[in-house]
């Protein structure tokens, strides 16, 4: 089922059917050369902090238990 939400849509979806292309689309094989890749530098992502304080736990209790 396809929901269309505004007009917008439904005139692309009309403009779709009215091409004779149909499923005549072009194939990719995902080996295409980007002209601007991602920078993995800009990737920003923080653990929740409640991690360093498990992390911290298991340490303290793996030294505890080591020693003794």
């Amino acid at each position: 089922m396809i929901v269309l939400v505004n007009d917008e849509q439904r005139e692309a979806f009309k403009g779709g059917e009215v091409g004779g292309d149909g499923f005549q689309r072009q194939v990719e094989d995902g080996k295409e050369v980007l002209t601007e890749p991602n920078n993995l530098l800009d990737n920003v992502s923080l653990p929740e902090p409640g991690m360093f304080l498990g992390v911290g736990a298991m340490g303290f209790f793996l030294i505890y238990f080591v020693r003794e």
